[in-house]
């Protein structure tokens, strides 16, 4: 039956579980997953390499960033939907793994060679040992059997509804009236798995445009603080690191949220959660409006000093430390951790038990699509903003002394503030589960007396 969990070690077997799992196995799993996430880090700060290093504009190399971004994410939801679905998780790892392996590797060649790059940099520089730190704890494992993906359950309801509207409406009315015998749990799972799509899919949709200014305000800002003074007493912070302010803001949230905020929102608000999965987001959808805010305003100040030294028409650092960058990137680490986490948290409370595991993939696959919807949204406003075939785009050029961007930011502004009154639009509609449990029961007690 759909849904149920039957674990075995790597060789098939049943599972001893004094020998398998528990905290020696998550071990392996912690360091994989922190030096998997070291070179994860590159795929922002490689936008410095390829404007500073293969010369392109600031559209192109923007564009190229949101096209990486969204296929990570977008692969990343797809192999877990293979791997629940045809092989098991831990086994989707070693077969998709080198992929990633293969990748860098290939990104280090073209850097070391110079027919290909025309600086030479130290060949396999990315740390690829994440894969045997994982092959290491196979013994220690317990595996999970695939036991099929909702989402080819949802996709079989939906063709069978449009053929055969009767069958599903024998599988409903068998569920409220509680009459299902072991031969239609199945069916009722399925309907079950699509509906809860059905009234969250507004949701997911809203969060979508809510997550698209955030892969353009960290691609862009990266490539801004390569232009402004990134020295600290005699040292040069490298622009392909600046990607480290926003991931150390990220990674110092998550304890400070779990630990502090939460146990003090707790006290204060009294809902067991701190805070719902629907507020979370939209604190984070707030987050995110201010950080284009902010960005508007650091890049006005910094286009004023471009103007007082006369930098418009050259390629010197401005004299703007870097660091006026800090906040905007503190305020895109805060929307990460809030809208990012929250979405995963909304479907594992809202959603059936058979569809928890794949939270982390429809967050994964929505910010995809948002990174790809990036690259036509940058595309659009440039040609939108030329006046005619002789005139210059708001981000035309390689040279950001020369840009709108501070009008383009602007708009990123306004455009999350509209993702942000239509999310809380239908966020103010959706009924939670808890409060749709509490409405049939008390239907049902008003209908005995």
């Amino acid at each position: 039956m759909a849904g149920e969990e039957v674990y075995v070690d790597w060789r098939g077997n049943a599972v001893d579980e004094r020998r398998r799992g528990g905290i020696r196995a998550t071990l392996f799993l912690y360091v994989l997953f922190m030096l998997r996430s070291c070179p994860s880090s590159s795929n922002f700060s490689v936008v410095a390499y390829f404007q500073g290093t293969l010369h392109l504009d600031i559209v192109t190399s923007s564009t190229v960033i949101g096209y990486l971004v969204g296929t990570v994410l977008i692969s990343a939801a797809l192999m877990n939907f293979i791997s629940d679905a045809y092989i098991k998780r831990t086994t989707a790892i070693f077969v998709f793994g080198p992929c990633a392996v293969l990748g860098y590797t290939l990104l280090a060649l073209q850097a070391h060679f110079p027919s290909l790059h025309p600086e030479i940099c130290e060949i396999n520089k990315e740390p690829n040992n994440w894969l045997l730190v994982a092959a290491s704890g196979m013994p220690f494992y317990r595996m999970q059997k695939p036991i099929g993906s909702p989402l080819t359950r949802t996709l079989e309801v939906l063709v069978i509804s449009s053929k055969k509207r009767q069958a599903i409406v024998d599988v409903i009315e068998l569920q409220e009236t509680g009459r299902a015998d072991c031969v239609h749990k199945s069916g009722i799972t399925q309907v079950d798995e699509t509906k809860a799509i059905t009234r969250m899919l507004p949701i997911f949709i809203s969060c979508l445009v809510i997550y698209l200014p955030f892969t353009l305000l960290m691609t862009l800002n990266i490539q801004v603080g390569s232009t402004m003074d990134r020295g600290v007493g005699t040292i040069q912070i490298p622009s392909a690191s600046l990607i480290a302010i926003p991931t150390a803001f990220h990674v110092l949230m998550q304890p400070c949220y779990s630990q502090i905020l939460t146990p003090l929102l707790r006290t204060t608000i009294g809902h067991e959660c701190s805070i719902t999965p629907l507020q979370r987001i939209g604190a984070g959808s707030v987050c995110g409006t201010a950080a284009a805010c902010i960005a508007t305003l650091v890049e006005v100040k910094r286009m004023t000093i471009v103007e007082q030294h006369g930098l418009t028409l050259t390629g010197t650092a401005v004299p703007m430390s870097v660091f006026w960058l800090v906040i905007q990137f503190f305020l895109l680490s805060i929307m990460d951790a809030a809208s990012f986490g929250g979405l995963v948290e909304f479907i594992k409370s809202e959603a059936p038990p058979t569809m928890k595991p794949i939270a982390p993939a429809v967050q994964s696959f929505l910010a995809g699509l948002a990174a790809w919807s990036c690259c036509a949204f940058i595309q659009l406003v440039n040609r939108a903003t030329r006046h005619g075939d002789g005139g210059r785009g708001w981000l035309d050029g390689t040279s950001f002394n020369r840009t709108r961007l501070d009008h383009f930011f602007l708009l990123l502004a306004v455009f999350e503030l509209v993702a942000l009154i239509n999310y809380t639009f239908w966020a103010r509609r959706y009924t939670r589960k808890l409060q749709r449990v509490s409405t049939v029961g008390l239907d049902e007690d008003n209908s005995r007396n």
